[in-house]
Protein backbone atom coordinates (compact mmCIF):
# COMPACT_ATOMS: atom_id res chain seq x y z
CA UNK A 1 0.00 0.00 0.00
CA UNK A 2 1.37 3.51 -1.02
CA UNK A 3 2.39 5.50 1.99
CA UNK A 4 0.93 8.22 -0.06
CA UNK A 5 -3.02 9.51 -1.00
CA UNK A 6 -3.52 11.73 -4.14
CA UNK A 7 -6.74 13.65 -4.12
CA UNK A 8 -7.41 12.76 -7.68
CA UNK A 9 -7.90 9.26 -6.90
CA UNK A 10 -10.81 10.47 -3.99
CA UNK A 11 -12.80 10.70 -7.35
CA UNK A 12 -11.87 14.42 -8.21
CA UNK A 13 -10.84 14.02 -12.02
CA UNK A 14 -9.62 16.14 -14.24
CA UNK A 15 -12.39 17.98 -16.60
CA UNK A 16 -11.22 18.11 -20.26
CA UNK A 17 -14.43 19.50 -21.59
CA UNK A 18 -16.11 22.77 -21.93
CA UNK A 19 -13.11 24.93 -21.54
CA UNK A 20 -14.07 27.15 -23.52
CA UNK A 21 -17.60 27.21 -24.54
CA UNK A 22 -19.70 28.15 -21.78
CA UNK A 23 -21.60 24.96 -20.42
CA UNK A 24 -25.17 23.69 -19.85
CA UNK A 25 -27.16 24.09 -16.28
CA UNK A 26 -26.93 20.03 -17.10
CA UNK A 27 -23.84 19.92 -18.13
CA UNK A 28 -22.70 21.73 -14.73
CA UNK A 29 -24.29 19.71 -12.54
CA UNK A 30 -23.23 16.86 -13.79
CA UNK A 31 -19.63 17.68 -13.50
CA UNK A 32 -19.89 19.29 -9.47
CA UNK A 33 -21.87 16.01 -8.35
CA UNK A 34 -19.13 13.69 -10.33
CA UNK A 35 -16.40 14.84 -7.66
CA UNK A 36 -16.40 12.50 -5.34
CA UNK A 37 -14.96 13.18 -2.23
CA UNK A 38 -15.90 11.04 0.74
CA UNK A 39 -13.28 12.04 3.19
CA UNK A 40 -13.97 15.95 2.38
CA UNK A 41 -9.90 16.48 1.34
CA UNK A 42 -11.15 18.74 -1.08
CA UNK A 43 -13.59 20.91 0.75
CA UNK A 44 -11.51 24.05 0.02
CA UNK A 45 -12.90 23.42 -3.29
CA UNK A 46 -16.96 23.97 -2.19
CA UNK A 47 -17.41 27.37 -4.61
CA UNK A 48 -18.25 24.51 -7.52
CA UNK A 49 -20.87 23.49 -5.51
CA UNK A 50 -21.64 27.32 -4.44
CA UNK A 51 -21.43 28.20 -7.68
CA UNK A 52 -24.06 25.34 -9.02
CA UNK A 53 -26.62 27.22 -6.49
CA UNK A 54 -26.20 30.30 -7.83
CA UNK A 55 -26.91 28.98 -11.63
CA UNK A 56 -30.75 27.10 -9.85
CA UNK A 57 -31.12 30.37 -8.21
CA UNK A 58 -30.71 31.96 -11.86
CA UNK A 59 -34.16 29.92 -13.03
CA UNK A 60 -32.52 28.53 -16.19
CA UNK A 61 -33.76 25.41 -18.13
CA UNK A 62 -31.21 22.09 -18.20
CA UNK A 63 -30.19 23.22 -21.60
CA UNK A 64 -29.37 26.55 -21.48
CA UNK A 65 -26.02 27.77 -21.34
CA UNK A 66 -24.76 29.63 -18.38
CA UNK A 67 -24.49 33.11 -18.04
CA UNK A 68 -21.01 35.15 -18.78
CA UNK A 69 -20.62 35.51 -14.95
CA UNK A 70 -21.53 31.87 -13.84
CA UNK A 71 -19.22 31.17 -17.16
CA UNK A 72 -15.59 32.68 -15.24
CA UNK A 73 -16.43 31.16 -12.18
CA UNK A 74 -16.71 28.13 -14.15
CA UNK A 75 -13.54 28.26 -15.60
CA UNK A 76 -11.77 29.44 -12.27
CA UNK A 77 -13.55 26.27 -10.50
CA UNK A 78 -12.73 24.35 -13.53
CA UNK A 79 -8.65 25.38 -12.97
CA UNK A 80 -8.38 24.52 -9.61
CA UNK A 81 -9.76 21.27 -9.71
CA UNK A 82 -7.13 20.27 -12.40
CA UNK A 83 -4.37 21.63 -9.31
CA UNK A 84 -5.83 18.64 -7.22
CA UNK A 85 -4.41 16.15 -9.36
CA UNK A 86 -1.23 16.83 -8.16
CA UNK A 87 -1.45 17.01 -4.46
CA UNK A 88 -0.47 14.11 -2.09
CA UNK A 89 -1.17 13.76 1.43
CA UNK A 90 0.23 11.26 4.13
CA UNK A 91 -2.03 7.94 4.86
CA UNK A 92 -0.48 7.39 8.09
CA UNK A 93 -1.59 10.26 10.24
CA UNK A 94 -0.28 8.25 13.86
CA UNK A 95 2.99 6.86 13.34
CA UNK A 96 4.44 4.89 16.48
CA UNK A 97 1.28 6.66 18.49
CA UNK A 98 -1.09 4.88 20.37
CA UNK A 99 -2.49 8.16 21.65
CA UNK A 100 -3.33 11.75 20.94
CA UNK A 101 -6.06 14.58 20.79
CA UNK A 102 -8.57 15.43 18.26
CA UNK A 103 -8.85 19.25 17.10
CA UNK A 104 -11.66 19.77 15.44
CA UNK A 105 -12.14 23.55 13.59
CA UNK A 106 -15.27 25.32 12.43
CA UNK A 107 -16.41 28.15 10.17
CA UNK A 108 -19.40 29.97 8.40
CA UNK A 109 -20.10 32.06 5.63
CA UNK A 110 -22.60 33.66 3.70
CA UNK A 111 -22.57 30.87 1.57
CA UNK A 112 -21.14 28.10 3.01
CA UNK A 113 -20.08 26.42 6.60
CA UNK A 114 -17.44 23.64 7.23
CA UNK A 115 -15.54 21.37 9.77
CA UNK A 116 -12.12 20.22 9.68
CA UNK A 117 -10.95 17.22 12.22
CA UNK A 118 -7.31 16.68 12.80
CA UNK A 119 -5.18 14.65 15.05
CA UNK A 120 -2.58 15.35 17.08
CA UNK A 121 0.43 13.76 18.40
CA UNK A 122 2.99 14.78 20.71
CA UNK A 123 6.73 14.31 19.55
CA UNK A 124 8.55 15.66 22.10
CA UNK A 125 8.14 18.36 25.13
CA UNK A 126 8.53 21.31 22.60
CA UNK A 127 6.76 20.23 19.18
CA UNK A 128 3.74 17.98 18.26
CA UNK A 129 2.98 16.85 14.53
CA UNK A 130 -0.83 17.41 13.30
CA UNK A 131 -2.60 15.84 10.28
CA UNK A 132 -5.50 15.99 8.79
CA UNK A 133 -8.62 13.01 9.25
CA UNK A 134 -11.21 14.38 7.62
CA UNK A 135 -13.33 17.68 6.49
CA UNK A 136 -16.35 18.61 5.36
CA UNK A 137 -18.17 21.46 3.65
CA UNK A 138 -21.76 22.17 3.08
CA UNK A 139 -23.28 25.13 1.04
CA UNK A 140 -25.95 27.04 2.75
CA UNK A 141 -29.49 27.03 2.24
CA UNK A 142 -31.28 28.72 -0.50
CA UNK A 143 -32.97 30.55 2.53
CA UNK A 144 -31.58 33.37 3.93
CA UNK A 145 -30.07 32.40 7.62
CA UNK A 146 -28.02 34.91 9.72
CA UNK A 147 -24.42 34.36 10.49
CA UNK A 148 -24.74 33.26 13.82
CA UNK A 149 -26.92 30.12 12.89
CA UNK A 150 -24.47 29.72 10.24
CA UNK A 151 -21.66 28.93 12.82
CA UNK A 152 -24.24 27.09 14.92
CA UNK A 153 -24.89 24.99 12.63
CA UNK A 154 -20.89 24.70 11.55
CA UNK A 155 -20.35 23.54 14.57
CA UNK A 156 -23.15 20.97 14.87
CA UNK A 157 -21.51 19.39 11.84
CA UNK A 158 -18.26 19.48 13.51
CA UNK A 159 -19.56 17.52 16.31
CA UNK A 160 -21.09 15.37 14.55
CA UNK A 161 -17.90 14.46 12.06
CA UNK A 162 -16.03 13.66 15.24
CA UNK A 163 -17.87 11.83 16.33
CA UNK A 164 -18.41 9.46 13.07
CA UNK A 165 -14.76 9.09 13.12
CA UNK A 166 -14.05 8.08 16.68
CA UNK A 167 -16.94 5.87 16.10
CA UNK A 168 -15.07 4.31 12.40
CA UNK A 169 -11.45 4.66 13.53
CA UNK A 170 -9.78 3.66 16.82
CA UNK A 171 -8.15 6.30 18.63
CA UNK A 172 -7.07 6.75 21.80
CA UNK A 173 -7.95 10.20 22.67
CA UNK A 174 -6.33 11.94 25.61
CA UNK A 175 -8.99 15.16 24.94
CA UNK A 176 -11.15 16.62 22.35
CA UNK A 177 -10.97 20.09 21.81
CA UNK A 178 -13.50 22.33 19.61
CA UNK A 179 -12.63 25.02 18.10
CA UNK A 180 -14.92 28.23 16.61
CA UNK A 181 -14.10 32.28 15.94
CA UNK A 182 -17.86 32.90 16.77
CA UNK A 183 -18.40 34.60 20.22
CA UNK A 184 -21.56 34.24 20.01
CA UNK A 185 -21.43 30.06 19.33
CA UNK A 186 -20.02 29.79 22.42
CA UNK A 187 -22.39 31.53 24.35
CA UNK A 188 -25.39 29.38 23.17
CA UNK A 189 -23.49 26.71 23.89
CA UNK A 190 -22.57 27.63 27.77
CA UNK A 191 -25.62 29.15 28.71
CA UNK A 192 -29.16 27.76 29.54
CA UNK A 193 -30.93 26.06 26.48
CA UNK A 194 -34.53 27.22 28.20
CA UNK A 195 -33.64 30.91 27.54
CA UNK A 196 -33.20 30.26 23.21
CA UNK A 197 -35.86 29.55 20.68
CA UNK A 198 -35.65 26.20 19.24
CA UNK A 199 -33.45 26.65 16.55
CA UNK A 200 -30.96 27.28 19.02
CA UNK A 201 -31.69 24.63 21.65
CA UNK A 202 -31.54 21.43 19.31
CA UNK A 203 -28.66 20.99 19.48
CA UNK A 204 -27.14 17.57 20.41
CA UNK A 205 -23.38 17.85 21.60
CA UNK A 206 -22.11 14.89 20.07
CA UNK A 207 -19.95 13.85 22.64
CA UNK A 208 -18.70 17.16 23.50
CA UNK A 209 -19.37 19.29 26.78
CA UNK A 210 -19.23 22.77 27.67
CA UNK A 211 -15.25 22.42 28.35
CA UNK A 212 -14.66 20.93 24.89
CA UNK A 213 -14.98 24.24 23.23
CA UNK A 214 -12.78 26.95 23.02
CA UNK A 215 -12.45 30.59 20.44
CA UNK A 216 -9.87 31.20 17.89
CA UNK A 217 -9.01 34.18 15.89
CA UNK A 218 -10.66 33.89 12.17
CA UNK A 219 -6.96 34.03 10.85
CA UNK A 220 -5.98 30.93 12.79
CA UNK A 221 -8.73 28.79 11.81
CA UNK A 222 -8.34 26.69 8.97
CA UNK A 223 -12.11 25.43 8.51
CA UNK A 224 -12.11 29.46 7.12
CA UNK A 225 -10.43 28.09 3.74
CA UNK A 226 -13.16 25.66 3.46
CA UNK A 227 -15.58 28.71 3.36
CA UNK A 228 -14.23 31.16 1.12
CA UNK A 229 -12.70 30.60 -2.51
CA UNK A 230 -9.88 28.37 -2.91
CA UNK A 231 -6.39 30.52 -2.53
CA UNK A 232 -3.82 30.99 -5.55
CA UNK A 233 -1.30 27.90 -4.10
CA UNK A 234 -3.36 25.20 -2.50
CA UNK A 235 -0.99 22.31 -2.58
CA UNK A 236 0.15 19.82 -0.19
CA UNK A 237 2.18 22.85 2.49
CA UNK A 238 -1.14 24.08 2.12
CA UNK A 239 -2.38 24.44 6.50
CA UNK A 240 -5.34 22.97 5.25
CA UNK A 241 -3.55 19.36 5.41
CA UNK A 242 -1.81 20.22 8.43
CA UNK A 243 -3.66 22.53 10.56
CA UNK A 244 -2.50 25.76 12.26
CA UNK A 245 0.85 26.28 13.64
CA UNK A 246 -0.34 26.68 17.09
CA UNK A 247 -1.06 23.25 17.21
CA UNK A 248 2.75 22.28 16.98
CA UNK A 249 3.76 24.10 19.63
CA UNK A 250 3.12 23.49 23.82
CA UNK A 251 0.68 24.45 25.74
CA UNK A 252 3.72 26.87 26.91
CA UNK A 253 4.05 28.62 23.59
CA UNK A 254 0.88 30.70 23.19
CA UNK A 255 -1.94 27.84 22.97
CA UNK A 256 -5.34 29.55 23.04
CA UNK A 257 -7.33 29.01 26.50
CA UNK A 258 -11.43 29.54 26.08
CA UNK A 259 -13.38 32.40 26.49
CA UNK A 260 -15.08 33.15 29.40
CA UNK A 261 -18.83 32.63 29.09
CA UNK A 262 -20.77 35.47 27.49
CA UNK A 263 -24.18 35.97 26.71
CA UNK A 264 -24.80 39.04 23.74
CA UNK A 265 -27.87 37.61 22.41
CA UNK A 266 -29.58 35.78 25.02
CA UNK A 267 -31.73 37.39 27.74
CA UNK A 268 -30.76 37.04 31.33
CA UNK A 269 -32.82 35.42 33.63
CA UNK A 270 -34.05 37.37 36.91
CA UNK A 271 -36.30 36.49 39.66
CA UNK A 272 -38.40 39.34 41.50
CA UNK A 273 -39.97 38.83 45.05
CA UNK A 274 -42.78 40.99 46.10
CA UNK A 275 -44.27 40.82 49.36
CA UNK A 276 -47.27 41.93 49.73
CA UNK A 277 -49.75 42.85 53.19
CA UNK A 278 -53.34 41.01 52.69
CA UNK A 279 -55.75 41.52 55.09
CA UNK A 280 -58.22 38.64 56.36
CA UNK A 281 -62.20 39.85 54.27
CA UNK A 282 -64.79 38.44 55.85
CA UNK A 283 -67.24 36.38 53.54
CA UNK A 284 -70.15 37.90 52.41
CA UNK A 285 -72.53 36.28 53.49
CA UNK A 286 -71.41 34.81 56.75
CA UNK A 287 -72.47 31.47 56.39
CA UNK A 288 -72.27 30.07 60.08
CA UNK A 289 -75.21 32.05 61.11
CA UNK A 290 -77.91 29.81 58.84
CA UNK A 291 -79.06 26.44 60.37
CA UNK A 292 -79.39 25.18 56.95
CA UNK A 293 -78.16 25.67 53.01
CA UNK A 294 -81.67 26.49 51.99
CA UNK A 295 -82.10 29.63 54.55
CA UNK A 296 -78.55 30.50 53.14
CA UNK A 297 -79.89 30.13 49.50
CA UNK A 298 -83.21 32.46 50.41
CA UNK A 299 -81.38 35.02 52.38
CA UNK A 300 -79.01 35.46 49.11
CA UNK A 301 -81.15 35.72 46.87
CA UNK A 302 -83.50 38.01 48.88
CA UNK A 303 -79.71 40.10 48.98
CA UNK A 304 -79.52 40.13 45.47
CA UNK A 305 -83.25 41.06 44.70
CA UNK A 306 -82.52 44.13 46.87
CA UNK A 307 -79.32 45.32 45.16
CA UNK A 308 -81.35 44.80 42.07
CA UNK A 309 -84.27 46.78 42.77
CA UNK A 310 -81.14 49.88 44.50
CA UNK A 311 -80.09 49.72 41.02
CA UNK A 312 -83.07 50.43 39.56
CA UNK A 313 -83.96 52.87 41.47
CA UNK A 314 -80.56 54.41 41.00
CA UNK A 315 -81.06 54.70 37.45
CA UNK A 316 -84.88 56.36 38.05
CA UNK A 317 -83.82 59.02 39.83
CA UNK A 318 -80.63 59.88 37.38
CA UNK A 319 -83.33 59.66 34.54
CA UNK A 320 -85.48 61.99 36.72
CA UNK A 321 -83.04 64.46 37.61
CA UNK A 322 -81.60 65.04 33.64
CA UNK A 323 -85.38 65.64 32.49
CA UNK A 324 -85.52 68.07 35.42
CA UNK A 325 -82.38 69.67 34.24
CA UNK A 326 -83.85 69.74 30.59
CA UNK A 327 -86.95 71.24 31.53
CA UNK A 328 -85.61 73.82 33.56
CA UNK A 329 -83.09 74.82 30.70
CA UNK A 330 -86.07 75.56 28.07
CA UNK A 331 -88.43 77.06 31.04
CA UNK A 332 -85.16 79.98 31.20
CA UNK A 333 -84.93 80.16 27.64
CA UNK A 334 -88.27 80.92 27.26
CA UNK A 335 -88.49 83.42 29.80
CA UNK A 336 -85.63 85.34 28.00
Amino acid sequence: MTPWVSISACGTRLLKYWKHLPPTKRQVTSAVMSVFDPLGLASPVITGKCMLQDIWRSGIDWDETIEADAHKKWLKWVNDIKKLASIRIPRCISPGHTEGELHVFVDASEKSYAAAVYWRIKLSEHESAVSLIAGKARVAPLKVISIPRLELQAALLGARLASSILTEIELNVTRKIFWTDSRTVLSWIRSDPRSFKPFVIVWPNGGTTVKCWRWVPTKLNVADDATRDPPTHFDETHRWFHGPDFLRKSEENGRRKPVESERPTGRRSCTTLTLVNKEDSQVVPNVSRFSSWTRLLRSTARVLQAIDLFRVKRKVNALKHKRTATKTSSDQHGST
